[in-house]
């Protein structure tokens, strides 16, 4: 199992769109993961979405409007609150992201 609670080692399911392979908490973790691993550019091509969409048994519309969304109300204001912070630029990315996972920023 990843550290997101799934098993990705599976072949790609061959269900249809519309049956869920994951459950809508192990979807929200796959995704949460993906956003946290791709940080700087949490914008994916056509091929990832399809990827995404094929990993959690589900819709590349759903992977998409998920993205959409989390990036609309957690990651830009995760950033920019981490910018208001005022601290060093190098801290930023690890700044913002603790704040997206809801943890507090690290003292320096």
């Amino acid at each position: 199992k990843a550290e997101f609670g799934v098993d990705c080692t599976s072949p790609r399911p061959t269900l249809p769109p519309k049956e869920k392979k994951f459950s809508k908490k192990e979807f929200a973790n796959y995704m949460n993961h993906w956003l946290r691993s791709n940080w700087t550019n949490p914008y994916p091509d056509d091929e990832g979405l399809q990827e995404m969409a094929s990993d959690c048994g589900t819709t590349t519309a759903v992977v998409s409007n998920w993205l959409i969304n989390a990036r609309t109300r957690k990651w830009r204001p995760a950033i920019v609150k981490a910018y208001k912070l005022n601290r060093p630029a190098d801290y930023l990315k690890e700044d913002a992201i603790a704040i997206f996972d809801g943890r507090p920023v690290q003292e320096i």
